[in-house]
Order: C-alpha cells, then structure tokens, then sequence
C-alpha cells in the first residue's frame, strides 16, 4: 500500500498517452500472432479448407467471446490495469502449447491412421486441437482491450468517447506494426518459433507495464455498489439499441467479407507468396486504421455522430462496388504489378494497388465502427459498451468471412460478390434514417438511389469483368472458384487445354501429357514391384493415371487439397487421364498431402510428389525435413519416394536446399530428369527406405512391363532409356534444411519471386546443364559399380540430347540435322522397339520408320 503511495498518480491525459502506447503493442502482438498461430497450426493441421477455417473460426470466436465475457464484469473491476495485465500474461501463458505444437502433438495423426483421418473423428479431432490451442489465447487477448478502456478513461471521463476512438485506431495501427515485424524481420532472423516468442514478449511487456500503472491508479472506488441496471447483458444491449448491435455485427461481417473477397481478387495479378496476402491484409488494417483515427477529430465539430454514420454506410457502399472496376483497370488489363527490386517497393506497390481500389470503401466502412463507440447512450458503462460491440463485431467477423467463402465466391463469384457487400452497406443506413436531424424523405431517398446505383454497376459492368487474363488469348472452357482460389479449364495453341490456377499458373496441360505420365513411369519402375502407391497432387489427374498401365500395381491413393481440382479433372480431362478419379482400384483422398501421408505409416511401396511451386504459400511445407520423413515413415522396406522438381521454378540456391533438405533425410539420394528438355527442365529427387537403387531389378521391371505391353513410351520400355534419364547419386551437400520452423525455402522462393517474375535465375537451358555436374557424384560410375558398363555412356548421351532439343528451336539451326544427331544417340533397342510409340518419348520429336516383317501389309 505505501509503495503504491510513493508513486505520483497519472492524470488523465497521461494515462491516454500510455494507454495509447500499450494499445498499439497490444495490437501489434495480437495480429502477430494470428499470423504465426495461422502458420503453425496450418503446419500441423494441414492447409485444407476445413482445416482452415477452423483456425481462423476459433481465432475470431476467442475474440468475441473474451470481448463479451469481460464486458459483463468490466463495470465492476476496481483495478482494471491489473486486470488487463492479467489477460496479456494469460495471452502469454495460453500460447505455450502452441511453441511446442510439433513437438507434442507427432503421434496423433499416425495413431488416427488414413481412413479416420478423412472420416467425421478427424474433423473432430482438428476441431478439438483447434479450441484447445487457439481459442483460449485469444479469448484471453478478446479481453484486453475493454479492460485497457476503462484504465484510460476511468469510466466516466470521456462522455463523448473520444479517448475510445484514439485506442480503437491506435489498436488497429498496432497490427499493421505486428505484421510488419513479424513478416518483414521476425520470420527471416529467427523462425516461427523465435517470432512466437517475440510476440509473447510483447504480451508480457505490455502486462508489466500495465502493473507498473496499477501502482500509480487508485482503484475505481465503489464500482461494484454503484453498477447500473443497464451497465451489463441483456441490459445493456437494450440500452444500446438494435440499431447499434445490428450495425456492429454487419460491420464486423461486411469488413472480413469484403477482405476475404478483396484477396481473392488482388492474388489474380500479385505473386503467389506468403507476401502478398500479407501485403495485402497490412493494407486493409491500415486503411481502417486511419479511417477509426479520423472519426474522433471529425466528431469534435459534429454535433450528431448518426448523421455521419448514415453518409458512410452510402458512401461505403458506392466505392466499395466500384472497386473491382478499378483494380481491373490498373492490374489487369494492364499486365499486373511492377517488378520491384526490395521487399518494402513490392509491399509498396502492391499496397498502393489495393488503396487505389478499395481504399475510399475501406475509408468509409472504416468509420463506421468508431462511429458507434460515440453514439453509446451516456447512461451506459463504457468500457461494458465497448467490451459488447467488439464481441458483437468479432461474431459479425466470423460469419462474415464464412459467407464471403461458402456462399458469396462459389456462387456469385468474386466480383458480384463485392457487389453484394456494397449493396448491404447501403440498406444497413436504413437503420439509421430514424435517427439524428434531416428531413427523412431525403435519407430515404438517398437509401434508394445508392441501391439503385450499386445494383445497377453489379448488374451491368461488374458481371462482364475478367477473371482470367484477357491479353494471353486464352479460351476458357470452365471457370471455378472457391476458397482455395480461382480455377480456369482453359485451351490455348500452344498448349493445348490446361488448368490454369489464380490467373498466373498452369497445373497441367495435355500438350505435355506423355511428360507428366513419365512423372509416374519412371518412379514405380524404380521398385521391383510396385504394389500400393501414393500421388501427392492430382492436377489433371494425367500423372497418377500412368499408374494404371502397370501390371504390379493393386491400389492407388492421389491426395489433393483442392475439391475444385478434382472435380475439374474428373469433368474436363477424363479423356486424357484415363477416368483414373473412378477408377476401381484409385482413391482420391480431398486433404492436405502432408497430414494425410502423416497418417499412413508403413503403407506404401513408392510416394510419388507432384511439381509443386516453391513460393506458393504454404507449399514450401511439401520440401521440409518433417514431411520428408514423414514419407520415410509410409514406406514400407524397400519402398521409395520420387519428388519431381520444376526446375524452371527454382534458383540454384533453391535447389541446393531442397537438395540438401532430401539428403538428410534419404540419405542415398538419386537423380533422374523426367524428360530430356532443357527449356523446361524436371528432376526428380529418389531415396529408398531400407534399399538402394538397383539396376538389375530395373532391368526386371522393365521386362515385366515390356511384355504386359500396356506401357507405350520408348524411354522407359527399356534399362536404355532409364539411363539416359539417369543424372547419378547425389554428392555431398550443403549445410542449410528447410524445416518448418524457418521456412527458408518459401520466404526466400517468394521474394525470388517477387524481384524476378520473368525467371531468368531460374536453372533452365545450360544453366542447368552446368549445374547438373555439380551435383552427382556420377551417373557413369554408378553404372559401373553396378556391373552394367554397356550403360555407361547414356547419362552423357540424354544430356546431350537435351541440349540438342533446345537447339533445334533456333532459327539458325539445321532441325535435320540435329534429329539425325539424336536418332544416332538413341540406344539401339529403343530404335528397334517396334511397340512403342516415338510420340510418347522424351527427347524431341521423332518420325520412326520400321521396315514390316514378313507377312505384314
């Protein structure tokens, strides 16, 4: 008591000035870790949709509901800075199981196995772990802010609620800080792990700070005698009025509604990386944050906040329409972003892309939740007013960002969906023609027109705006949307038909068709016997359908994350993929491949990994230490895993760590190239479980499959064409992993990315000729180790062939001369398979002559 005593109290404007402080690192602390908590339960529980929307459910349920369960009991707190740095401590203390989530938590997915994985009892469990891992730190952060309120303005000290408004936008501004050092430091310098624990600092600095404050406050002398009937519940809500609770759950709702809708746009022209969404959200936290700044300096010269209320839920309304028309118009037709060469110009001119667009609407609808905060009746508690509206508008948040996913983007889409919001904004002013000074018939009829004029721009010029680049002259045959994103059946010349995915990437095309199929050839001729197989990736489904034109195999497992994709597959590319999505003996598995190969231990003689994008957020989990090992652990003895490497996507420094990432956990490690193409170059990366490469069981394999006769492709008819794909064992590597704690292999693919969208780092042509004996250790002398010195000479002669292939597409080259320099290298069984088809092959294209044997016409 009498150190309490010793230290001078803090008056008001002192305690606004400090409140102001701790609510921006408040802030700052909460949306980092949102951020980090989205990225470590997405490492564990696996970046499906489902599993996705569980996490960021619980996030925004903790929120409102710690925001409600305090405001119940905020009117009557005595020390409310104590209390606040009790929250910011439990804030702390909840967020431990969550640094050592990997850690604990290994088991389950091996223990639940593959078939509950999918079944009702993993979602349960994903839904369990979820609660219990996420709800409770942020129920704990929901409380903070009502409890810092009513620290700064001791209740009755601000009857207009301008000291409100400040720490609602200082809050707000607070996350823009923590994204910043979190995406742009934090995960770079020290890991997910590192930037947790950053984030738990803040929390705990913000508490000490707070007990600092409680010293130097006398407590709120008498509150629990003189609490109001209408301070807390039901109460308090009637006091507050429908309009308000109504107009604080449409906000919360429109505003994620419309930031889920705004992403899904702006990923149409940014680069897919774990920066552009990042970018993206920082832009709209911003924007709201100075939107909330300037309702408080407005309000001084306002005499009625409802009025203003009013003219921004229109104005919100007609700019937010507009805004796709806007982006559209700079990004799109335009050829999308300038290259930048920093980090901070991409956030920079991505940033201003989105202000550019969405900015007036996010101003407008910005405001309209300070703008309760001033309209709360005098007679209210208001730190319980403001505790109510946040948990009302956390609900709103919630359900609005599952509408915008479930309902809004599969069935209006994206643009029409935008609509929907602005026209929703316009009609939620009718609550408010009731209210404050003005002649109604005018507010009424402001209310029609605005309608009039959204319903108007949706229906006539937003229904008729691009989802797909209309500069590439693409046919689109097929349009899909959903929460994984925008996907497009598109057919073009030059590849024929193709999925395209958020405008920018192609999964699959059947003008490559026999080159994907070779994905699958080459890997389960690497087995003996290949019997139970695994396809992480689905595509165009033309890759795990090879599998079906081997004798051995008895069951396939393709798992996929997207439902769009398989249901394109099965519609589009039947005829191309041999109907393998029904066929008897193929399962398609919709979930995330690293969790769901987690599951299946000891189950699978080859797992086949597609051609995934390096920068893709998210992706780079399919490279790290935990989901290689993980695969180790779902072959059974003798098994393998092939990853298939798209190395006109990765850098040189890419590849040596991904390289070095496979070594460690395989530790013999081959190579072999999927086709021999340096214009578009593929690896593919093999370890064994408990086995080596065998070439004399190769050799068995492709006799087997060469009598069976089902398999077409000369390459890999014959131990010959192998080995010309052959590259050798990997030699000793570097130093550096990709785990899933640092995240190297996607921060640093992304930036890439970002700084060189046209690739000319990227390992193609003789780049990656030169690279290629960097490498291994010697495919040549791996053959002779193996007794087959006849064989030698191939690894050399497909490397040269490639190098020829690129060759033939220069304008000075003799094309004739170059295939007849290739048919010479060519082994001579394969030149004399009479049942394989050269169309299918993997050098460049051949026209093959037999002469008939006797008694053929």
């Amino acid at each position: 008591m009498g150190a309490r005593e010793q230290t001078p109290p803090l008056n008001a404007r002192n305690r606004l000035v400090i409140g102001l402080i701790l609510t921006v690192l408040s802030g700052a602390a909460a949306l980092s870790h949102q951020l980090l908590w989205t990225q470590r339960m997405t490492d564990f529980l696996g970046s499906s949709v489902e599993s996705t929307t569980r996490v960021f459910g619980c996030f925004f349920l903790g929120l409102s509901v710690g925001a409600g369960v305090i405001s119940l009991f905020v009117a009557r707190v005595e020390r409310p800075w104590r209390a606040m740095a009790f929250a910011e401590f439990g804030v702390a203390l909840f967020c431990l199981p969550i640094l050592g989530l990997s850690q604990w938590s290994d088991w389950i997915w091996p223990w639940l196995g593959g078939e509950l994985l999918t079944g009702w009892q993993g979602g349960m469990i994903k839904l369990g772990l979820s609660v219990a891992v996420v709800f409770l730190p942020a129920f704990a952060m929901g409380m903070v802010f009502p409890l810092l309120v009513k620290g700064v303005l001791c209740v009755s000290s601000d009857s207009e609620g301008s000291g409100g408004g400040w720490l609602y936008a200082a809050n707000t501004a607070g996350g823009v800080v923590g994204l910043g050092l979190t995406a742009g430091y934090a995960l770079y310098a020290v890991g997910v792990t590192g930037a947790l624990w950053m984030a738990l600092g803040l929390n705990l600095v913000v508490g000490v700070w707070a007990l600092w404050i409680d010293r130097g406050v006398p407590g709120t002398e008498g509150a629990k005698a003189e609490v109001k009937a209408d301070s807390v519940g039901l109460d308090l809500i009637k006091a507050l009025g429908w309009q308000t609770i109504l107009t604080a759950l449409l906000s919360g709702a429109l505003i994620l509604g419309l930031e889920i809708l705004a992403m899904e746009l702006v990923m149409l022209v940014a680069p897919l990386s774990f920066h552009a969404p990042v970018a993206v959200l920082a832009s709209f936290i911003l924007t709201l944050a100075i939107s909330a700044s300037l309702v408080p300096a407005i309000g001084r010269y306002m005499t009625g906040m409802t009025s203003f209320l009013f003219a921004a839920l229109i104005l919100a309304g007609l700019a937010t329409v507009v805004a796709p028309i806007a982006l559209v118009r700079s990004a799109i037709e335009s050829g999308g972003l300038r290259v930048s060469e920093s980090l901070m110009g991409f956030t920079m001119s991505l940033s201003g892309l989105v202000l550019l667009s969405f900015g007036p609407g996010l101003l407008a609808a910005g405001a309209v939740f300070p703008c309760l905060l001033r309209v709360v009746p005098k007679q209210c508690d208001r730190s319980a007013a403001i505790g109510t509206l946040l948990a009302v508008n956390g609900l709103g948040g919630l359900f609005g960002a599952e509408w915008a996913y479930r309902t809004l983007v599969p069935w209006v889409g994206i643009y029409i969906g935008i609509g929907v919001v602005g026209l929703v904004y316009v009609l939620a002013a009718c609550f408010w023609i009731e209210k404050g000074r003005g002649h109604l018939w005018v507010k009424r009829g402001a209310v029609v027109v605005a309608a009039g004029v959204v319903v108007f721009i949706s229906a006539i010029s937003l229904r008729d705006l691009p989802m797909v680049n209309p500069n590439v002259g693409l046919k689109v045959l097929d349009l899909k949307m959903g929460r994984e994103g925008n996907l497009a059946v598109v057919e073009h010349e030059n590849f024929g038909r193709g999925l395209l995915f958020s405008n920018q990437y192609l999964l699959g095309s059947t003008d490559v068709r026999y080159d994907q199929e070779r994905q699958a050839h080459v890997p389960l001729l690497l087995h003996p016997e290949p019997k139970r197989i695994c396809f992480l990736g689905l595509a165009t489904g033309i890759t795990p359908s090879a599998a079906l034109q081997h004798s051995s195999v008895e069951s396939i497992d393709i798992v996929e994350l997207s439902r769009m994709v398989v249901e394109a597959a099965d519609e589009s590319f039947s005829e191309y993929n041999a109907g393998v999505t029904r066929s008897s003996i193929a399962r398609t598995v919709i979930e995330d491949g690293r969790t769901f190969i987690a599951s299946q231990p000891n189950r699978y003689d080859v797992v086949v990994g597609d051609l995934f994008l390096p920068w893709r957020a998210g992706v780079g989990r399919l490279y790290s230490v935990e989901h290689f090992q993980a695969i180790r652990a779902s072959l059974r003895p003798g098994g393998l895993f092939c990853q298939w490497l798209p190395l006109y996507q990765f850098t040189s420094e890419h590849l040596e760590l991904v390289l070095t990432t496979f070594q460690s956990v395989f530790s013999k490690s081959y190579l072999f190239e999927g086709k021999l193409d340096l214009g578009a170059p593929v690896l593919g990366l093999v370890g064994y479980h408990g086995a080596e490469l065998d070439w004399s069981k190769i050799e068995m394999a492709c006799d087997r499959e060469r009598r069976v006769n089902r398999i077409k492709d000369p390459t890999v008819r014959h131990i010959e064409g192998l080995a010309l794909l052959f590259r050798g064992e990997l030699g000793e590597g570097g130093s550096a992993v990709n785990t899933l704690n640092n995240m190297e292999l996607e921060l640093q693919a992304g930036l890439d990315r970002i700084f060189d969208p046209t690739g000319k780092n990227y390992l193609v042509g003789e780049r990656w000729l030169a690279r290629t004996g960097e490498l291994v250790a010697g495919g040549e002398a791996q053959l002779v180790e193996s007794g087959l010195d006849s064989l030698k000479d191939f690894p050399q002669q497909g490397r040269q062939i490639s190098l020829f292939r690129e060759g033939i597409d220069r304008p000075e080259s003799d094309r004739n001369s170059i295939l007849k320099r290739v048919f010479a290298m060519i082994p001579p069984r394969l030149r004399g398979d009479r049942d394989g088809d050269w169309r299918t092959w993997a050098g460049p294209p051949l026209q093959m002559r037999w002469r008939p044997r006797e008694g053929e016409r």
